[in-house]
């Protein structure tokens, strides 16, 4: 009988053994090569592509439409090179111009964009302190709580909108 029991227990753990789940696997590769490298900020992109690259084709912040307008000016300045007298002056002229509105219309969201960051930080930097003096003992805490959570989601997405309206501006 106990001769059973021990064979028994030697399956039941043999069994367990070999369905327990296995530890982290690891990748030669990663050993090999490290970590993947961290994308650099460009700094003076010949193409949209590089804007892109780094600050994805669907960011519309106002950093990443100041490179796109770096690039698209640089391409223009690269076509302008092609040309030359009268020509080339009248290119290049145009490309500073466009680039020089651009700016201007960068500048102008910047502005906007932080306005809206300023504004959210300002709203949930009261809620979180209005949250921290809560009595957790009061009664009514719960209720209190969750309408603190309410406004910190009312600030959330007022600042989503604030952000999409500076974006389309």
């Amino acid at each position: 009988m106990l001769g059973v029991l021990a064979a028994v227990l030697v399956i039941a753990g043999l069994v367990l053994a070999t369905t327990a789940p296995a530890g982290p696997s690891t990748s030669n590769k990663v050993d090999a090569y490290g970590p993947a490298p961290v994308p650099k900020k460009p700094t003076n992109p010949k193409t949209k592509a590089e804007c892109n690259k780094y600050y994805s084709a669907t960011n519309q912040g106002s950093e990443a439409r100041g490179c796109r307008a770096l690039a698209t000016y640089n391409t223009a300045k690269r076509s302008c090179a092609k040309k030359s007298g009268s020509k080339k002056a009248a290119c290049l002229k145009k490309a500073k111009a466009a680039y020089k509105k651009a700016k201007a219309k960068l500048a102008t969201q910047a502005k906007a964009e932080k306005a809206c960051s300023t504004a959210y930080t300002t709203a949930t930097n009261q809620i979180n302190q209005q949250i921290a003096a809560l009595d957790p003992s009061a009664p009514d805490y719960d209720t209190q709580y969750q309408a603190l959570l309410d406004q910190q989601t009312a600030a959330s997405n007022a600042q989503a909108a604030c952000l999409k309206k500076a974006q389309k501006g």
